[in-house]
């Protein structure tokens, strides 16, 4: 493999562009010790090296600094070091470990979020969101059948701070007022995930 280009990234370290595509970020140092020259071949064996004596470790440490703060799904997570130029063979190494060890359980995650958000968010939001989050769908699924979340309540909480009951209650201008508050504030909950049978059931149907 030809190095294409070696660029900084910060003040410490490079990146490392190879010509099959794929790059590697290395401290300054490291660029060095191992010899890496632009337009120069690196043996497999020294990139081998490289990915199983520096950044496997580095990996697993930044995984478990990213997990300090803050809950995550293992896409989460691989987004993250792919973000940071590790390899493939890195986050592999990495997420094996922290799965191990249990300190990442996707399907656990999805519970507790599902359980903090269900007095908050719509079912499809709750869903939605942790899809986006990479949770493969039958787990999503899964917990969402066990999720008790009243959306009709939830609604009923968000037109009252809308002020639409007490609108309501005061009367519309003329029936076209009334009629488009009413779409506007029905489009407003659907983008908000909560299905039209919840809708109508707080605010009423209309034709």
């Amino acid at each position: 493999m030809t190095v294409e280009s070696i660029t900084p990234v910060g003040t410490r370290k490079c990146k490392v562009l190879f010509d099959e595509g794929f790059a590697l970020v290395l401290y300054r140092g490291e660029v060095k010790r191992y010899g890496i020259e632009e337009k120069k071949d690196l043996p497999l064996e020294t990139y081998e090296e490289i990915v199983e004596n520096v950044l496997f470790k580095r990996a697993k440490e930044r995984v478990l600094h990213l997990l300090k703060s803050m809950d995550r799904t293992e896409a989460e997570l691989r987004r993250k070091l792919a973000e940071g130029g590790y390899p493939k063979a890195a986050q592999d190494f990495a997420l094996e470990y922290v799965k191990k060890m249990g300190y990442v359980d996707d399907e656990a995650y999805a519970r507790r979020y599902a359980e903090c958000f269900s007095d908050r968010k719509s079912s499809r939001q709750i869903a939605c969101d942790l899809q986006r989050k990479g949770v493969e769908r039958e787990i999503v699924d899964a917990v969402m059948e066990e999720t008790e979340v009243d959306e009709d309540k939830q609604i009923e909480k968000l037109l009252e701070k809308r002020g639409y009951f007490k609108k309501r209650e005061d009367g519309w201008d003329s029936p076209e007022a009334a009629a488009k508050e009413y779409q506007k504030t029905a489009a407003f909950l659907a983008r908000k995930g909560f299905s039209w049978d919840a809708i109508c059931r707080v605010m009423g149907c209309r034709d």
